[in-house]
């Protein structure tokens, strides 16, 4: 009890202005006939609605009710360590917006463009240390993952070494170009997922009105 005491604290200290709004909305649908009673003498019939009391009641008990999963949700990424569950071609889906990247042999400029400044973006975030990103050693390829274990790119690693877009295109397993004749890169790239969708979220899917329903 002691506990639930802490984290709700916590959660009104880091939202206060959501839990004041939905702790009055709630008080207020609960008293909601004698207040309608007080400042109206006449009020209209849908404000004299058991509905109407009810949606009040709800919005305020929503709101209450996002104030802990967000602090809840805080709390256990907090702490949470990252695992790589993302490749880079699905990252780059979600930057891009698009699931074909390029044809193999004829490269679309627009896209090799998107492509390559979503890579020099990776390369910067993950260089400030904000984007964790996994990957093997060597020459890593399908079948010879015994001998290549995928682990953690040190983060002082982009600041010589970049990702090649054309070889995110033609291979199933899209390395770090070196820039070092001397230093051996990683290949077969991973990003942890939830890390992701804090620095690039989903985008959310909307229903253009037209026929035939286009969802995007």
């Amino acid at each position: 009890m002691r506990e639930f005491a802490r984290f709700t604290l916590r959660a009104v200290s880091s939202q206060p202005a959501q839990t004041v709004a939905g702790a009055v909305m709630t008080i207020s649908g609960v008293s909601y006939q004698e207040w309608l009673t007080k400042f109206m003498a006449t009020p209209p019939w849908w404000a004299t609605n058991h509905t109407t009391q009810l949606v009040v009641i709800f919005s305020g008990v929503l709101v209450l009710a996002y104030v802990f999963w967000h602090q809840a949700e805080t709390e256990s990424t907090k702490d949470r360590k990252p695992l790589p569950d993302m490749s880079l071609r699905q990252l780059l889906y979600r930057i891009i917006g698009v699931h074909d990247l390029s044809d193999k042999e004829n490269v679309d400029p627009k896209k090799y463009q998107e492509g390559h400044q979503a890579l020099v973006n990776i390369r910067e975030k993950a260089n400030l240390g904000v984007l964790t990103v996994f990957g093997r050693v060597g020459d890593a390829f399908e079948g010879n993952d015994a001998h290549f274990p995928r682990g953690l790119i040190p983060r002082d690693h982009w600041e010589k070494f970049h990702i090649d877009y054309m070889s995110v295109v033609r291979t199933d397993t899209p390395d770090c170009t070196m820039t070092s004749a001397r230093e051996q890169g990683f290949n077969d790239l991973w990003f942890c997922g939830w890390e992701i969708d804090k620095i690039w979220p989903r985008k959310r899917r909307t229903i253009h009105w037209r026929r035939p329903f286009v969802l995007r």
